[in-house]
């Protein structure tokens, strides 16, 4: 059903780019540019060779008049061939080649791109040269000059259309169309990329309209790859292939317009392979720039936090030396209180017992600590065992007791029917939880009091996996701060040191599970932690 509608979709874009070229003549059955092979290629170098059959039925039809259709003859069913197989191999050969990446994205991609859509725009033209002579089609004389046309037609065609049309077959409109065009509908995308239609357009209309008027002003029409050329230095590759696209349809119509005769057509077809093929040259250039200037950015940063992180890990050994001292004396001293509570009579004991435990199992907590923290890592793989994640949600809940009442907010903890046991450490985990809780609240106080919502509750997993969602109704986590925010050091908490969740990921990456965020940046957040099942791993 998939290849069914992928081969309609092609016939169909394939019959509309025929109609396309159609209205751009320039001189009888001549068109300024074909973008039908461009759709050729570009179609099997994404979805693969399985379609050659699909597009030789496309082009064959391409008219979609019956009678044009039944008046087909075997030089017709040649010239079917001729381009399905040229330009259906020149998109095999792109998607084969592991140097080449789709869409395009650098100056290799560009250039091996460039190399083989022009040699097969040559060898198309002069496999079309041989069919004329062999049926007779035109006089001997003058095929040379049809193949230069055939040739810098279909040039002009592929390097202009093919970046585009590939680029549009591989990403997703919601997803892609955003990270390269921007966010439609919106005032300041429509700023940004109005120039790139006005400002070719202008200067194909004054450079067509100079040649036409003003004898040996012929060259004046190559002004036209000055836009193209700013556009690829500014925008980027597919910045410069439209500039590229929009100045070369202008150009035309203003040629048919003023109905100027300055240039023959394989000189104007050439003209406009040139204005494409250096749109796509710049922008690559100026892509690639930029990804160098990033990734250098990204390894400075990764480099400042790494010392950071060593300065945080001398400074934890220190801490850890600094206070198992005194966490041996309120341990001992805890002891010596349960020793001395033991003659007390039974209604004083259990009440001042209950306070006595909590004081102690804090102070084992902090003694967890200390030992992980004198070894800046936490506790090793083999020493994780089953623990019940909502009984160290019960924990949290109660040491965070008094900032809960605090801040006024409502936090509903709903364990699932059935205890679930997770494979990991009850105290790394009351970590993680306090952590995301201490953040919900902080997310919520922007809203009245009765407004304040926090929910912890399981979240869609899988067999092997339990997940816990961590859920406030505050503003949200914008989406280009999703990816960062579990980076050490990122914060926008203002005094923050931003080590929060960089230390729950690690902690949680360490019992073999992850956390991730999901929030659209207006209606609050969800931090999913995700922990293996303690009977996932026995199986």
């Amino acid at each position: 059903m998939l290849y069914l509608r992928r081969s309609i979709f092609y016939w169909l874009a394939y019959w509309a780019l025929w109609e396309f070229a159609g209205v751009f003549g320039i001189a009888p059955h001549v068109s300024a540019f074909y973008p039908g092979p461009a759709l050729t290629a570009a179609f099997v170098a994404v979805f693969g060779p399985a379609y050659l059959p699909s597009v030789y039925v496309g082009i064959f039809c391409a008219p979609f008049s019956f009678d044009e259709m039944a008046s087909r003859d075997l030089f017709d069913v040649f010239q079917v061939l001729r381009q399905t197989a040229i330009y259906g191999g020149v998109g095999w050969l792109l998607r084969s080649l592991p140097s080449v990446r789709l869409p395009l994205a650098g100056t290799g991609d560009v250039a091996w791109s460039l190399i083989a859509l022009v040699a097969a725009s040559g060898l198309s033209a002069l496999t079309a040269g041989g069919l004329f002579v062999l049926f007779g089609v035109f006089p001997a004389n003058i095929v040379g000059e049809v193949m230069m046309s055939f040739w810098a037609g279909d040039a002009s065609g592929v390097i202009m259309a093919f970046p585009l049309i590939v680029l549009a077959l591989t990403i997703h409109h919601d997803q892609r169309w955003g990270e390269v065009f921007g966010k439609w509908p919106s005032k300041e995308t429509f700023l940004r990329w109005l120039p790139l239609i006005a400002v070719p357009m202008a200067a194909s209309v004054a450079g067509f309209g100079v040649a036409a008027f003003e004898t040996g002003a012929e060259r004046f029409g190559y002004v036209i790859i000055l836009p193209v050329v700013w556009f690829g230095a500014v925008r980027g590759l597919y910045g410069g292939s439209i500039a590229a696209l929009v100045a070369n349809m202008t150009a035309v119509f203003a040629y048919q317009i003023v109905g100027a005769e300055t240039y023959n057509p394989v000189e104007l077809q050439t003209l406009f392979a040139i204005s494409a093929a250096t749109g796509l040259a710049v922008g690559a250039a100026f892509d690639e720039r930029k990804e160098v200037e990033e990734k250098a950015v990204q390894q400075e940063q990764t480099l400042a936090r790494m010392s950071r992180l060593a300065t945080i890990g001398e400074l934890g050994t220190t801490i850890a030396h600094e206070i198992s001292t005194p966490l041996q004396v309120a341990l001992i001293n805890v002891q010596l209180l349960k020793k001395r509570l033991d003659g007390l009579p039974k209604p004083h004991y259990e009440a001042i017992s209950r306070y006595q435990e909590k004081v102690t199992e804090s102070v084992n907590r902090i003694a967890r600590i200390h030992m992980r923290l004198s070894g800046f890592a936490g506790a090793n793989r083999d020493e994780y065992k089953a623990v019940d994640p909502f009984a160290s949600i019960e924990t949290t809940l109660e040491l965070l007791d008094r900032d809960i009442r605090k801040s006024g907010a409502k936090v509903l903890a709903h364990p699932p029917a059935s205890e679930t046991l997770v494979i990991g450490d009850a105290a790394e985990l009351e970590q993680v939880f306090i952590n995301l809780v201490k953040n919900a609240l902080r997310a919520v106080e922007g809203h009245d009091e009765r407004e304040r919502i926090i929910r912890i509750a399981e979240h869609e997993g899988d067999e092997l996996y339990l997940c816990i969602g961590v859920t406030d109704n505050g503003k949200g986590v914008p989406p280009d701060k999703q990816a960062r925010i579990f980076e050490g050091f990122f914060s926008e908490t203002e005094g923050g040191l931003g080590v929060g969740l960089s230390i729950c990921k690690s902690l949680l990456e360490g019992m073999g599970g992850n956390i991730r965020v999901e929030s659209d940046g207006e209606n609050g957040s969800t931090f999913v932690v995700k922990l293996q099942k303690a009977e996932a791993e026995t199986q």
